[in-house]
């Protein structure tokens, strides 16, 4: 992981790649042949490069460059522009250190959308469950995103006290506004559906406003169906804020 670092702040592509590659790898095979120790190693790989890597690091050392360009541009302007494969793309990419952030982005976005199946991006499903399986200590166990499970038993929705005050709360009527980041730019009307899992998707109709703390895989269909997305999770280059963006819909996350 020390040498991914390297290579981001020197923005050395090719090394990027070959790290990130070789991360992935090493990954899937500790998850192959899992021993309680590797487990470990695993777990950092995934937490450190799928989460802290992907959603801040590689964010961060885009943002640093973004005023060095041609014609500097915002980071959520940046994102947008590649997601959602912008016009402007074409003489933007003539710009050759646009280009190179670009391409490293892209390469950022590929290993955070990993799916090899299960209910996860990266594998995660397999992994918590061998996880908690070699875990010596059978109270202590972990769910995806590296989350703790509550007393050894599955909180049905929300990770934080916080989270689960501020659902409830609208859930009640009592919050009239949220306030968050933007990931994907614009502005939308509709019925705010809030949606905890696949048990709910039925809720979802066209332009509804989807509410939910993260989104899978399997909330495509109703991403698809929605005027706009709130989320309690993730950041700029979550799941939830790539596909908002290709789809250009428009995104905010709480914090």
């Amino acid at each position: 992981m020390r040498l991914l670092l390297k290579y981001t702040y020197l923005m050395n592509l090719r090394g990027v790649k070959s790290r990130m590659n070789y991360l992935w790898k090493r990954y899937q095979e500790i998850c192959d042949k899992p021993s309680w120790e590797a487990l470990n190693e695993a777990r950092a790989i995934l937490y450190f490069v799928g989460k802290i890597y992907c959603e801040k690091i590689a964010p961060e050392a885009i943002e640093r460059r973004l005023h060095l360009l041609e014609k500097p541009l915002k980071l959520v302007d940046f994102f947008i522009l590649v997601d959602s494969e912008s016009k402007e793309l074409d003489w933007r990419r003539k710009d050759a250190l646009f280009l190179v952030l670009e391409k490293y982005y892209n390469e950022v976005k590929k290993f955070k959308n990993k799916f090899v199946g299960g209910k996860y991006y990266l594998d995660e499903e397999r992994f918590v469950n061998l996880y908690n399986k070699y875990n010596p200590n059978k109270k202590l166990k972990i769910r995806e995103r590296g989350n703790f499970l509550n007393n050894g038993k599955a909180q049905h929705f929300l990770r934080s006290r916080n989270s689960s005050k501020r659902i409830i709360a609208f859930s009640n009527g009592k919050l009239k506004k949220i306030k968050g980041e933007v990931a994907s730019q614009g502005m939308a009307k509709g019925v705010a559906k809030i949606i905890l899992g696949s048990q709910d998707f039925k809720k979802m109709k066209k332009n509804n406003v989807l509410i939910a703390h993260m989104t899978t895989p399997e909330y495509m269909s109703v991403i698809k169906k929605a005027g706009a997305i709130i989320t309690d999770e993730g950041g700029i280059t979550c799941h939830a804020a790539i596909i908002a963006r290709e789809l250009k819909k428009t995104l905010y996350y709480w914090h």
